[in-house]
């Protein structure tokens, strides 16, 4: 499973990026050294799996998850001190950091082999058929891509925002006074319907434009 040549750029910038978060949150970081050299080195290694060129659908958008939920944001919360997080009995101020990071970089750790042991398995196995496009869709597919995709981010943020102003679904709670057809269709779409439709609309394009640097502007 090598990494994609044409990554270059990207991985030197990024080793950049998790180097300066090392060096900006080191005396930030209450608890081992050793501990936090480890966690940044795991978290650098994932980001690489991440990258490579036949790592599968599921693996990069929940490996991109964790690296935003467990390295980004903590980072985030280690550099702006004046941040105060506390979620049910955790308190950042308070914990140990020791014992919460190395969760994380035993995490780090089993996704990374997870994913080599998975590309070994699959060279192995007879590789799936991939699903053809039909032709006169993907004329009009490339006609037609940005409209389409400002019509797809342009229904996103519309449900986000009615949803927000109407209060209609947060957390797995409902709101009674939103008739039951609607609140079915918008936790149907926050829960499952948005993920599964985003992954099958980057699913045509990446097929027919084979353009992972698109995706990743999207997260930028």
């Amino acid at each position: 499973m090598d990494i994609d040549l044409d990554n270059k750029v990207i991985r030197y910038s990024s080793f950049f990026i998790f180097f300066l978060a090392f060096f900006l949150n080191l005396k930030n970081y209450d608890g081992s050294i050793t501990i936090f050299i480890l966690y940044q080195l795991s978290s650098y290694a994932l980001f690489l799996t991440l990258i490579k060129k036949n790592i599968s659908a599921f693996e990069f958008f929940f490996y991109l998850f964790l690296l935003l939920s467990f390295w980004f944001r903590f980072n985030c919360m280690l550099f702006f001190e004046n941040i105060k997080i506390s979620e049910g009995d955790f308190d950042l101020k308070i914990s140990n950091y020791d014992q919460a990071i190395f969760i994380i970089i035993v995490a780090f750790i089993g996704c990374i082999c997870a994913s080599f042991v998975r590309g070994k398995i699959n060279k192995k196995l007879n590789p799936i058929n991939q699903i053809e496009i039909n032709n006169v869709f993907k004329k009009f597919y490339e006609r037609y891509r940005f409209y389409i995709l400002f019509i797809f981010i342009g229904s996103l943020i519309t449900i986000y925002f009615t949803n927000q102003y109407y209060e209609i679904y947060f957390k797995g709670l409902k709101n009674e006074n939103v008739s039951t057809i609607i609140n079915f269709i918008y936790s149907y779409l926050f829960i499952y319907g948005l993920a599964a439709i985003s992954s099958i609309y980057i699913y045509i394009d990446y097929t027919i434009f084979k353009n992972k640097s698109f995706f990743f502007t999207w997260f930028n």
